[in-house]
């Protein structure tokens, strides 16, 4: 099961990726390394599936993403 999201920094920035994280707390556990092009982001202990969780995460960041260009 593939527990690992990449994130393009070019896209995503670090302040919402941990503001998601933080909403997330109660859902999973999520860490954050950072290669030259993406954050690289680990899912585990997710109370529900990983890849819905993971899913949900990346739609819940996207519409972080969008609110702060706007």
């Amino acid at each position: 099961m593939n527990k690992i999201l990449y994130l393009n920094k070019e896209i995503y920035d670090k302040q919402r990726i941990y503001m998601a994280i933080s909403n997330f707390q109660n859902v999973a556990e999520v860490g954050v390394n950072e290669e030259k092009f993406y954050f690289v982001c680990e899912f585990c202990k997710c109370i529900y599936s990983t890849s819905l969780t993971i899913k949900e995460f990346e739609n819940y960041l996207i519409s972080l993403t969008n609110k702060g260009k706007i």
